[in-house]
């Protein structure tokens, strides 16, 4: 029986932000729980899910983090596919003005241990890189963005 799991992520320059979205798929036989987190639901990301790197420099989450607590996990079923809300990122991730070469990428933590909804300290963990989106940003409003809710 294996784990496989299958990470996407898509990123959308749109207006004055940047929207992306994370989905998973569970291309195995059994059964798989993801850390909710990183399958965001909502308007913003509830934690710090994505690599950022613009021009070879990594971008530091700045935004809220969520306590989610203990059992906030997805049972994704064999050929299930779990998908996230397009999530603005532009307010969390500070990207200066001016023209940049970036790229998006999210490790996701996954268990086939059914027991990690109940007690996740006693379960492996298996991590899951996700495909990279690399595009050229060129919007002076970011930096506004962020600025404005820092």
């Amino acid at each position: 029986m294996d784990a496989m799991l299958q990470v996407i992520v898509d990123v959308i320059p749109k207006e004055d932000d940047v929207y992306v979205a994370v989905r998973v798929k569970n291309n195995g036989e059994i059964p798989l729980y993801i850390d909710v987190r990183y399958i965001s639901q909502g308007k913003y990301p509830s934690s710090d899910q994505l690599s950022v790197e613009c021009d070879g420099k990594k971008i530091r989450y700045s935004g809220v983090m969520y306590n989610l607590g203990q059992g906030e996990y997805y049972k994704i079923s064999p050929g299930e596919m779990k998908v996230g809300d397009y999530v603005q990122i532009a307010r969390d991730y500070h990207i200066t003005p001016g023209k940049h070469e970036c790229s998006f990428y999210t490790n996701v933590w996954s268990t086939v241990d059914s027991k990690v909804t109940e007690d996740d300290r006693d379960a492996d963990f298996y991590n899951f890189k996700s495909n990279v989106v690399n595009l050229e940003l060129n919007n002076p409003n970011y930096a506004k963005i962020f600025l404005r809710n820092h």
